[in-house]
């Protein structure tokens, strides 16, 4: 298995991290990892001759901006900090199949169902956005 990794700060604050893993020539794994000031979010999808199979978001919610230690929060008229004890950890899931996404199942594990309000919104962004990485 052959790793590619990348940087970008085009697409968050702080910046990400791109991990396109090939068998052979053929990509069969991307890990995206978005950092920002109050949070950071891991994605990846899971590909099988470019097309989409699986999407794993897990979404991490900082209590604070991580900058903001103790000191600079009591100065700012804070009563909390960063505490990375305290980050929500939200996961969310994907299914596709010909091109179709066939199951989602969100942060709350909750299986959303077909037709839902932002299913064909979820769709299309997994799609367009594996597209455009796989280009």
């Amino acid at each position: 298995m052959r790793i590619e990794k990348s940087k970008t700060f085009d697409e968050s604050t702080d910046g990400a991290e791109i991990m396109k893993y090939f068998d052979g020539e053929k990509c069969v794994k991307i890990r995206l990892e978005y950092f920002g000031e109050t949070g950071k979010l891991f994605r990846e999808y899971y590909v099988d001759n470019n097309e989409l199979l699986f999407a794993f978001d897990q979404e991490f919610n900082y209590n604070m901006p991580y900058y903001m230690d103790s000191t600079r929060a009591v100065q700012s008229g804070f009563d909390q900090w960063f505490d990375p004890n305290k980050t929500e950890l939200l996961e969310s899931r994907f299914y596709f199949d010909d091109g179709e996404m066939i199951r989602w199942i969100d942060s709350s594990g909750t299986r959303i169902q077909q037709g839902d309000e932002g299913w064909l919104d979820k769709e299309s962004f997994y799609i367009d956005d594996l597209k455009s990485r796989l280009e």
